[in-house]
Parts: structure tokens; sequence; C-alpha cells
């Protein structure tokens, strides 16, 4: 499908889920969240389109399949109640099916749920060997839901950043700010507006890696990155949050925010103080920095094919280390997932706000010692990628460059 019509079904697809749910159907930021129901309980705030539910749905059957061949079976019925919440999810947001596909939809989850029961039962009983005749039919039944659907409609929210072309910001950030002076805790507030100057409150924005929002900041020289989350004042649309900055001068603001009318992520641009032009950037690199250590900390990144081709998906995967050199698998998630990462442009402009592939983390559950980033360049030259991971109760801030080249 061309990328406008790409476009065009998201946003014709949460016009309808708003339609079908008694909502306003305005593509400017004023419909309203769609109410989880009981048999979506364990959807968490990450699943927000379709295709986050199909790519958990993929998760829990992978673990499923893994669980029955060596795991603990006790679980299992943890994992065909998340599976269910999921499909339920599914089925009650799929507008565009209808006709023999609907039936065809409706048949496949019904016949998945007629299994769980049974799946559960050989779980507790220990039954492995029985357990895993049964997955066969699952998954066969799981892929039947899944071709139901076209293509674009089980893009997830993390794949539309580098599987779809970037969005045209719909959101406005109205900020005025005094110049953030080094080593001061700066207040910023400000109002969020959508196209038509009506204010943007959290019930317009869909929660994304636990927060409505996030403030990303960056100084033109590259130096101090930080990154922030806004919370509502109580005046409807107005938003707050602080940061200390480590110089003085301006700061960009990057506003992470994925508004329910469009369902797609985007990054509105602000600046705290008003950026002289022509600005001083910093020095262009002459070498990519793929290895740094921060906090004692040994961090390197991988490039898939050893590089990062502009235009195009491309996977990149972090290792790290502590002091003595043993890979550190007890990573802790950081705003639910084990790193994030933020990547910005040589021109100041350009930028991705990228998180780990696969689902977010169990509670409980340790991450690393590698994690896997999938993203897509949209600028060529020098990319600034800043890392957040978490040990042991501190969060650590790992810096690099990377050369994005032209295929």
């Amino acid at each position: 499908m061309p990328q406008r019509s790409t476009l065009t079904f998201l946003h014709a697809l949460a016009s309808l889920t708003a339609a079908l749910n008694g909502q306003p159907t305005s593509t400017t930021g004023d419909t309203k969240t769609m109410p989880r129901t009981a048999a979506e309980a364990l959807c968490g705030p990450e699943i927000v389109l379709l295709g986050d539910a199909w790519e958990h749905v993929q998760l829990e059957r992978d673990a499923l399949r893994q669980l029955a061949k060596e795991g603990d079976l006790v679980i299992v019925p943890q994992k065909t109640a998340a599976l269910r919440s999921h499909l339920v999810f599914m089925q009650n947001r799929s507008v565009m099916i209808f006709g023999e596909a609907r039936k065809a939809l409706d048949a496949s989850i019904a016949e998945a749920q007629a299994i769980f029961p049974r799946v559960n039962a050989l779980a507790l009983t220990e039954k492995r060997e029985e357990l895993l005749s049964q997955l066969p039919t699952l998954e066969k039944l799981l892929l039947k839901v899944g071709e139901q659907y076209p293509e674009e409609a089980l893009v997830s929210s993390s794949a539309a950043s580098f599987l779809l072309p970037p969005v045209v910001p719909t959101l406005l950030i109205d900020l005025q700010a005094t110049p953030p002076r080094a080593g001061e805790e700066s207040v910023v507030r400000f109002r969020l507006k959508n196209g038509s100057g009506k204010p943007v409150t959290p019930d317009d924005l869909h929660t994304t890696h636990t927060e409505k929002l996030h403030a990303l900041l960056l100084d033109p020289q590259f130096r101090d990155y930080h990154h922030e989350h806004p919370q509502p004042t109580g005046t409807p649309g107005e938003y707050e949050f602080r940061f200390t900055p480590k110089h003085d001068g301006p700061y960009r603001l990057w506003l992470d925010a994925m508004p329910v009318a469009t369902g797609r992520g985007e990054f509105p641009i602000s600046e705290l103080s008003k950026i002289p032009r022509p600005f001083k950037k910093t020095a262009i690199p002459t070498e990519q920095v793929l290895a740094t250590t921060v906090d004692g900390y040994r961090c390197e990144l991988a490039l898939q094919n050893g590089e990062l081709l502009f235009g195009r998906p491309g996977m990149v995967t972090l290792a790290i280390a502590d002091e003595s050199g043993e890979p550190v698998d007890t990573l802790q998630p950081v705003m639910g997932a084990f790193a994030h990462m933020v990547g910005f442009a040589d021109d100041f402009q350009t930028i991705l706000h990228i998180h780990p592939t696969g689902g977010m983390p169990l509670p409980g559950q340790f991450g690393g010692p590698r994690i896997d980033f999938q993203l897509r360049p949209s600028q060529p030259g020098w990319l600034r990628l800043y890392v957040q991971f978490s040990v042991e109760g501190k969060e650590h801030l790992a810096e690099f460059v990377v050369k994005v080249t032209v295929p």
C-alpha cells in the first residue's frame, strides 16, 4: 500500500474506532481514549494500536512454546490469559474487517480461546508432551487471525517510527520560559494545543512507554541531553516539568506524543529560549563512537552489517559489561523497557525515539546483556545516540556517535 494510503488507513481506523464507541471522530485531537473492557484487562498501556496487540500475541505465543518445551508450566495459564486479552483487544477494534473475513476472524479467535482451558489443564497436571501436541493447532489459528488483516493494520506503535514515513506534527507547543541557567533547576510550563487551537488534555493522548508525554531536551552543542515527563497542572492543556541544565544558554525541546486522533507518534518542537540564528553547533565528528564507559559500565553498539543506511531499517545492538568485563544481565526497566534510545541528526531538527524490540518486561524480570533496537535513519550524516539504562535502581546515560551513509 502506498505511504499516503497507509496514513489514510490509520486515520480512518482511529476515527471508526471512536465512532463505534460513541466518541468524537475529529482528527484534530478531540477524541478520548477508548476504555478497556474487562476481557482486555491484561493489555497494558503499551497496547495502543492493533499492531501492538498482534505483536504481543506473537510474543506470548513464542513464550508459551518455550515454556511447554522446558519452562515452568505453572506460568502457562498467565500466558494464555494474556493471549486472550490481546485477541479480544484486536477483535473489539477490528472495524475494518467485515463480511467473510470477519466471520473467519471471529471463528479463529473463538477456536483459539476454546483451546486455552485444555492447555491450562495439561500444564497444571504437568503433561508436557500432550501440551506440546496442542500448540501446533493453536499456532495455526493465531496465524489465521493475522491473515484477516491488511499488512498495514498490524504495524505496531514502535515499528511505525521506522516503517512509516515521518509525521508532520498536529500538536502545537505554546511555551514561554526563562533562559536555563547552569546548575539551577528550571521549571518549564507550556500549553499543548491541536491544529484548531483547542487544548490537548491527557485523555487526548495515548500512553507510550508508561507516559503520556516525553520531553526530550538538548543544547545546540549536543553536550547536555535530558529526558523528562511533563505532567498536567490542572489547567486544561497545560503541562509542567523540571530539569537542571549543565550549561547556560538555549535548549531545544522535542515533545514525543501520540494523539488518540491519529494513532501516530509525533515530535512538535519548541525552544526554551530563542536560539540565535545562525547558531553555533558542535564540531562535525571525524569518526564514529561505538563504545563508551559510563559510571564504570562498558557500553558498546554493534550495527547490522557494520553500518546504518539512510532511509532503510537497521538493527542496532547494545551490549553492557561491568568494570571486570562481565556481561551485565541485571538491567532493570526504565519506562517499561530495559533501555531507551534517542537519536538526534546533525541538523538539530530530526529526531528518533527508539524502544527495544520485543515486549515490555514482566514484573521482576531482568534484561541484558544485549538489547536490540530497530531504527530507520531519516537523515544522512552523523547521528548522536543517547541510551538510558538502569542497574540496581540507578539510571545511567551512554552517548554514541554513528555515521548514517547513503546506500
